[in-house]
């Protein structure tokens, strides 16, 4: 699926990126840590792992785990906004924390109940896709690109349009995926290849 006016798609053996996920008994622990997590100034955030990105790795392994286990799909996809030190550059750092808040919140609203969302360090985002193949993870990508091209980010006085890239890796799809890691480091790469395009 070709991106239009900006964003790019990648795809990594069975089609392309993103993830998010809180189902059930976590969904009260998912969302605040899913909202925080996306608006959480870089600034603020520790040189090493942030809570919830242990948290996206705790759930990604859980759910790597589950799908071995049944023989399901499995998909992670990463998304990063383009160009986001050029908002940062031009608006300000403020401007640019409130923009990575409200594409977190935007990410949530476009995602599945059962997907796993929150932010993966500096602008870059992850979803878990759980029960979910390269195609239909490619679907995702394509409305959650979509709808961020659309959306207008308010700032006091400032408007602000974004286009986002996103990588895609799913599992067992992709044969040299044997974990949770590999599946991530294939998201990472995907997405890389999507920034390059």
């Amino acid at each position: 699926m070709p991106a239009q006016r900006g964003g790019r798609l990648h795809r990594q053996a069975v089609p392309f990126r993103r993830a998010r996920r809180g189902s059930e008994g976590l969904a009260e622990e998912a969302l605040p840590l899913r909202l925080a997590g996306a608006g959480q100034p870089p600034a603020a955030r520790s040189e090493r792992e942030a809570p919830h990105d242990r948290y996206l790795k705790r759930r990604l392994a859980e759910e790597f785990k589950r799908a071995q286990r049944y023989a399901a799909s499995l998909s992670a996809m990463m998304l990063d906004l383009d160009h986001f030190k050029q908002i940062n550059d031009k608006y300000g750092h403020d401007c640019g924390d409130q923009v990575l808040r409200d594409f977190g919140k935007l990410l949530v609203e476009n995602a599945r109940e059962i997907d796993i969302v929150g932010r993966f360090g500096g602008e870059e985002f992850l979803i878990v896709l759980p029960n979910t193949d390269g195609i239909r993870a490619a679907i995702v990508a394509e409305r959650v690109r979509k709808a961020a091209e659309e959306n207008v980010y308010k700032y006091k006085e400032f408007l602000v349009r974004i286009t986002v890239s996103a990588g895609i890796a799913s599992f067992p799809a992709n044969v040299e995926i044997r974990n949770e890691s590999d599946l991530l480091k294939a998201a990472d790469g995907a997405l890389y290849r999507a920034k390059q395009a």
